[in-house]
């Protein structure tokens, strides 16, 4: 990657990344990434007609930038460091299925450039100055509605007769076999679809 230093940020043709990714992307071997980052970030500000704006600084894992819509909108655009392949596509799968609740919404996605875009949803609770327990409170909540959805994603599929293999609603919820109340009937035939 070169580019100009601009503090603890590097400038890579007109995109600032901030140096903290720029080391991890180095740690992940993937230099190439870098210095194709800006192509990625124009291409998604076309496709997904928004004009990307300043990076968020302690991302580490992906280049997370706040950008806004044509109308308005305030939504951050984000892609993955390519150090894990799959992790993009398990992101977009559990944004999926939680479908702005309790996580962001996701209005776009291309899980071939590991990218994402999200609802913009505010100030941090770090920055709000919550108590660290307050904090916890808030996240383990989060963490419980998200957790009603894979239930009901679970007995939603039994309800209706297991209509795809087992496999694919393990995935669904977070690569494991979900919990069934009662073996199913047929047990022995193929549900692979």
């Amino acid at each position: 990657m070169n580019g100009a230093r601009i503090g603890h940020y590097a400038l890579v043709g007109a995109l600032i990344i901030p140096d903290i990714l720029r080391r991890h992307a180095a740690a992940a071997g993937a230099e190439a990434w870098l210095d194709e980052l800006p192509a990625v970030v124009r291409h998604l500000e076309q496709r997904w007609n928004i004009t990307a704006g300043g990076p968020f600084p302690g991302a580490t894992e992906a280049y997370v930038a706040e950008a806004a819509t044509v109308d308005g909108q305030a939504v951050v655009v984000k892609v993955l460091l390519p150090s894990n392949p799959d992790a993009a596509r398990h992101e977009i799968t559990a944004l999926r299925l939680a479908d702005g609740q309790g996580c962001a919404a996701l209005p776009g996605d291309d899980p071939e450039l590991g990218a994402l875009l999200l609802e913009r949803l505010g100030t941090s609770l770090f920055k709000l100055g919550l108590p660290v327990a307050q904090r916890l409170g808030i996240l383990g909540g989060t963490v419980a509605r998200i957790r009603q959805r894979g239930a009901f994603i679970a007995k939603t599929w039994e309800m209706l007769g297991w209509p795809c293999s087992e496999r694919a609603i393990g995935h669904a919820l977070g690569l494991r076999a979900p919990a069934r109340a009662s073996p199913r009937r047929g047990a022995g035939r193929s549900r692979s679809r």
